[in-house]
């Protein structure tokens, strides 16, 4: 089960709650300013040829042909 899978590994990474409503925090607060100061970060990446999607794993698997390779993190 789902849930039960992503329980575990939070339990046996140390991810507590209160860390999971930071992060939710952080990102429900970025703004364009915010992403727009990390331009010179994500050009190096880019320049690099990597990327890196986080997301729903339906809508990654109908792009897949986009992707050199998928590794799910979390069973």
């Amino acid at each position: 089960d789902r849930k039960g899978s992503v329980a575990m590994v939070e339990y046996l990474s140390g991810k507590t709650f209160e860390m999971k409503q930071k992060f939710r925090d952080e990102l429900l607060s970025t703004r364009l300013e915010d992403l727009k100061a990390m331009a010179p970060l994500f050009k190096k990446i880019r320049e690099q040829g990597k990327v890196c999607v986080l997301g729903n794993e339906d809508k990654i698997q109908k792009s897949r042909k986009d992707f050199d390779h998928l590794v799910r993190i979390v069973t």
